[in-house]
């Protein structure tokens, strides 16, 4: 994910918040989108919303779930947001992003992970609302670029950044800037996972 996303989607969770108070217990269990959100959450919902993340955390990772399934079990109806897909559908391997494979597949077999983590809560905590969040647009072509050049564009003051790709909607579809085919690819993949995430 970009520094520019990060820190646009930590605003817009600020906005929505910002002076708020929660009825209900709320977690956000994610992976490494989760770094630095805990520093934007207002005080006045501090005591009542939760981040629990893992660098690298997929479906997958037992330890991770058994944690969100531990921090149920003590809370009154909550609300459970889970914010994955980024490494269900790429994986770092010999410190460079690459995609998984059999990637429909994996896909799918992700999905059915999350029907099941969502059923697990439910039967540890049949009070629980489970919400899933899409997952974002992201760049496998700019997340592999040396550190050294995406510093900065020496002929403009704005910073470049390991972009999302993803302009505002127009007319109701997502325009994708493209820095490669491989990116083209994900996108593709990321709006197959987030067509998919909508189940009961």
């Amino acid at each position: 994910m970009s520094v520019r996303k990060i820190i646009k989607e930590r605003k817009k969770i600020y906005q929505r918040v910002r002076g708020a108070h929660l009825g209900r217990d709320t977690i956000l269990f994610t992976d490494s989108k989760g770094v630095g959100l805990k520093e934007y959450i207002p005080e006045s919902i501090g005591q009542k919303f939760k981040v629990l993340y893992k660098r690298g955390g997929s479906i997958d990772n037992t330890k991770h779930i058994k944690s969100l399934i531990d921090t149920v079990k003590d809370l009154d109806h909550p609300i459970i947001l889970i914010w994955l897909g980024t490494c269900e559908i790429t994986q770092k391997k010999n410190k460079t992003i690459q995609f998984r494979k059999s990637l429909y597949q994996n896909i799918e077999e992700t999905l059915t992970q999350y029907r099941d983590l969502k059923q697990q809560i439910i039967t540890t905590k049949p009070s629980a609302t489970v919400l899933f969040i899409e997952c974002p647009y992201y760049s496998i072509t700019r997340a592999n670029k040396p550190k050294d050049s995406i510093n900065l564009n020496v002929n403009s003051k704005k910073k470049i950044y390991p972009s999302l790709l993803v302009n505002k909607a127009t007319k109701g579809h997502r325009k994708v800037q493209l820095a490669s085919n491989i990116d083209k690819e994900l996108s593709e993949q990321i709006d197959y996972f987030n067509d998919h995430l909508k189940f009961d």
